[in-house]
């Protein structure tokens, strides 16, 4: 799996799969967000609708080097 962290002129890590085209973007909730902790939003050019694909998260805890560091492991 082919996968490059980037950062974009905000200082954002955004992570890249160069096999699928999918990518992970970290977010910071401002002051008058509801949601208060940090999370990586996750983007995918096609998503399983079945059942292999459910559950599968939008948003996830981990950063993209987290997100990264899982991936080499496995």
């Amino acid at each position: 799996m082919n996968l490059v962290i980037l950062h974009d002129i905000d200082n954002e890590e955004i992570l890249v799969n160069l096999d699928k085209l999918n990518a992970a973007v970290r977010k910071y909730p401002d002051e008058s967000s509801v949601i208060k902790d940090p999370y990586t939003r996750l983007f995918y050019v096609q998503k399983d609708k079945g059942m292999e694909g459910f559950g599968f998260p939008d948003t996830v805890k981990e950063t993209p080097v987290e997100i990264h560091d899982l991936a080499k492991k496995s």
